[in-house]
C-alpha cells in the first residue's frame, strides 16, 4: 500500500510541473502572437491573418485548494474547457 502512496505522490507532483510548463509555454507563446500582431501590421497593408488555432487537446493536470485533479484541454477554438474531473478521496 505504501508503493501505491509514493507512486500516486509521484504522478501529482509530475502531473503539477507538467501543468505549470504547459501552462507557462503558452502564455509566452500567447504574448509572443500579441506583440506580433501589434508591430507586424504596416500602414496601407492588409491587416495581419489570425492566429492559426491549434486543433486537439493539450492536457493539463490542475491541483485546486480542494484537492481534486482537473483535466483540460485546448479546443478548436483555443477555448479552455474540462475533460474530466478526478475526486479526491478523502
Amino acid at each position: 500500500m505504501k508503493n501505491l502512496d509514493v507512486f500516486s505522490k509521484r504522478i501529482m507532483s509530475l502531473s503539477i510541473a507538467l501543468g505549470i510548463v504547459l501552462s507557462t509555454a503558452s502564455l509566452f507563446v500567447f504574448s509572443l502572437s500579441t506583440i506580433s500582431k501589434s508591430y507586424a501590421q504596416p500602414q496601407g497593408q492588409h491587416p495581419v491573418q489570425p492566429t492559426p488555432t491549434y486543433k486537439g487537446y493539450a492536457i493539463v493536470g490542475v491541483y485546486p485548494a480542494n484537492g481534486n485533479v482537473y483535466l483540460v484541454g485546448v479546443n478548436e477554438k483555443n477555448v479552455i474547457s474540462p475533460i474530466a474531473i478526478f475526486k479526491k478521496d478523502n
